[in-house]
Parts: C-alpha cells; structure tokens; sequence
C-alpha cells in the first residue's frame, strides 16, 4: 500500500491490493483532499477502497435558528463529533462556537445557542431516549441514539443497536420507536433479539362505560409510579377521557350523566363511618356495599345512601335524594355521600340544584304521590310546568312522596317548609 501526494491538484491518492469476495487481491485507488483527512475513514469493500466512517455524527437542536454557517464533521481519528457554528452573543455579535462530543457515549446531543456558546440541553430540557426493560444483564455493546425531530418532538425517534446472548454467541440486534412512546416498551433479550416483551398485561378496566364511549386503547406504562402502570384513553361522552391505573387492580368505571366516574373513587363518595340519615328514600333493598353504589349510581337524583347493617339484617341498602348525614352515632351502618361534582351531574341536564326546605302556595298543575322521577317526567311532559315541588306534604306531615307541579318558578324562600324541595327547571 502506498500513498502519494499530488502536490499540484492538491490531493493525496492512496493504492493498495484488496481482497474480494472471491480471495482474490485486486488493485484498489483511493483520492483524497488532505485538507479534510479527518473526515476519511477507508475500508475494504469487497476488493475497493470506501470512505466508510464507522459512526454518524448528528447535530440536533434549535441552534439553527439562530447560529449561521454550521457544520458537523466526524473526526475518525480521536473517535468524536465537531458541531461549528458562528452564533451571536448577548450583544450581537457572532462568535465562533464549537461542541464535541463522543458518539460512543453521549446517547443524545441537543444543542441550542447560550450566548455564543454550543450547550447541549438533551436530558435537561429536552427528554432523550432512556430504554427501559431487564435487557442490560444479557446484551453488551448497547448503543442508543435519539434522533431528535425539532420541527415535531413528538416524531423524535429512538434507535438502540447492542450485542445480545443467544446460547453461547452474541447477536447483532437493533430496535427502534417513538420518545413520545417510550413507556410503552419494555425490552428484554430474546434469542439473541431485542424485543419489546412486557412483563405484565394492562386488563381493560370493567364497567358499563364503555356502551358510552369508543375508541378504546389500552397501554401499559412501564415506566410510571407504582399504581400507575397502565393507561386507558377513550372517547367518551364527545370528550376524551384518561384513566391510570394500577395494572393487577383495574378500576370499575360507570357512566354518571353524561361523565365516567370510578364507582370506588374518592372523587365520587365521601364517607361517614357509623352513622345514619333518615327519610328522603328512593329505594334500596339488601345488597352488597359495590352493588349498592352503583344502584345509587344508575339512579336519578341519588346524591346519598346507606349501607350496613339495620332492622336485624346485613348489607342494607337505603338510597337518598338528598345529600347529608344524620348526628347520631349508629354502629355498622355508614353514609356514602356524592361529592359536590358528583351532585351537580346527579341532578340531570334539565335542572338545577336542588333548594331545600321551601314551599309557596297557588300555581298548580296537579301532582299527587309518586317518586321524585316520576315526578319530575311529570313535569317536562308539560310545557307550562317550571318547576316542582316534592317531600313531605306540608299539610299531612308523615305523607312523603308528595309532588306539587308549579307554573311558575315560585320565591322558593329557604326554610319556608320542613322536608319539601324545589327542583327548577332549566
């Protein structure tokens, strides 16, 4: 092998006999400008010399929206990246600015302008690929490059390349995805193979919410809290709707007017142990404490129930058109009561909150004794009806279920009446 510089055309040329395919030696030339000699990485390709640079050299970042004239060089001689630019400092100049780096080593250079200088923010401020999985005790030579896309981050691709065991020899094995899916994989040494192999299954959580939404998907999340590790996304209602949960407990999620709502959220009830709340009934029987809230749930106008044990027997259930708690003390039974969110969508659409202990007289469309359903069904069938009136009949106390259908929205003068509501109309 012989390399001769061409002192006029300025260029050096290198001979050599390189073997081919067949193990035949073939005469070979190669040309190069000795001015960019650390760019030139020769190699024997089949009986020719290439310029072949064992690494690729990268230089993401927004610093080109500011730096002019940037270049990025592989130096194959001390095995590093050079990124040169002329950026501007805090008073306007340019300055020339130079960043290296390992592309052995550095999994991820993002580089923006800080005052003249190249620093690179991968880590920091922008996310860099960082697989996850159990693949480290098995594959060797891991290499990860994160291939950024500025112009869309969430497009920004992670490529991993390692040596992994099968039986007793090493394989070469790549894998690639998506940063912005990065919780999704969990890779793990397969044969020799990288492949994204989870160690546990997000089940979909159960519930008749789904009859209310579409789109479903599902996805584990292997790098979240513990509690947290799968995802699910839907449709729901005309809205999105995210749910995390833990992975061997998936929640029970029940549609609640026009809302999806996990039935053993605290968001839903807010609990008080050993105690009671008489009157205001619409219905129960004897059921389990899960059955129980979801009745209260499928059932319009529950904001409260009861559940233990009364009158002798176990798991009572007594449902509540209104929300509160009795002072006594009543041991095994507890009030589930609806939080505020909760009552707001209990209440319908087509009316308002509640207006407790009021009562006006005149302005009657009928009524009569039936549920709060009923007797609201009553009065949206009617288009002169704007409001009800239902309880305690004022005038026969002990009477309840009693539904007065009221022309007109009345003063509704709170404690104007014991145990009788207004409902208004929307």
């Amino acid at each position: 092998m012989t390399s001769v510089p061409d002192y006029y055309k300025k260029k050096c040329e290198l001979t050599a006999q390189c073997k081919n395919s067949t193990g035949a030696m073939v005469d070979s030339k190669y040309e190069y400008d000795p001015t960019k000699d650390f760019e030139t990485y020769l190699t024997n390709d089949n009986g020719k010399l290439v310029d072949k640079v064992p690494f690729k050299c990268r230089a993401y970042g927004d610093f080109d929206k500011t730096c002019k004239n940037s270049n990025v060089a592989a130096d194959v001689r001390h095995n590093k990246c050079v990124v040169t630019a002329d950026c501007p400092t805090s008073v306007g100049a340019d300055r020339k600015a130079t960043y290296e780096y390992d592309p052995f080593k550095e999994t991820g250079v993002y580089l923006e302008n800080d005052n003249g200088a190249l620093v690179n923010v991968a880590g920091t401020k922008v996310d860099k690929c960082q697989p996850i999985g159990n693949y480290a005790g098995s594959c060797n030579s891991v290499s990860i490059i994160t291939e950024y896309d500025a112009g869309n981050m969430a497009n920004t691709k992670c490529t991993m390349s390692a040596k992994c065991k099968a039986g007793e020899t090493y394989m070469n094995t790549d894998y690639s995805y998506k940063l912005s899916e990065q919780t999704q994989h969990y890779l793990q040494n397969v044969n020799g193979t990288l492949q994204n192999k989870p160690p546990w299954v997000c089940p979909v959580p159960t519930g008749e919410y789904k009859t209310h939404c579409s789109d479903l998907k599902v996805t584990p999340n292997y790098g979240g809290e513990a509690g947290k590790e799968c995802s699910l996304d839907a449709q729901c209602f005309g809205r999105p709707f995210h749910e995390v949960y833990s992975h061997t407990n998936p929640p029970v999620l029940l549609s609640l007017n026009n809302a999806v709502v996990d039935e053993n959220s605290s968001s839903v009830w807010d609990v008080h142990y050993n105690k009671n709340f008489g009157f205001y009934d619409l219905g129960g029987g004897i059921m389990g404490l899960d059955d129980c809230k979801k009745k209260c749930i499928d059932t319009p106008d529950c904001l409260t129930f009861v559940h233990g044990k009364a009158y002798g027997k176990e798991n009572q259930c007594f449902l509540k058109y209104r929300a509160g708690v009795g002072n006594g003390n009543y041991t095994g039974l507890n009030v589930y009561i609806k939080t505020p969110s909760a009552q707001k969508l209990a209440t319908g659409p087509n009316w308002k909150e509640p207006i407790l202990n009021v009562n006006f007289g005149g302005h009657d469309l009928g009524g009569g004794t039936m549920s709060l359903a009923d007797c609201k069904s009553k009065c949206l069938e009617n288009p002169s009806c704007k409001q009800i009136l239902f309880g305690e009949n004022p005038g026969s106390p002990g009477h309840w279920n009693t539904c007065f259908l009221k022309s007109i929205v009345g003063p509704n003068q709170p404690g104007s009446a014991r145990n009788l509501d207004a409902y208004v109309r929307v």
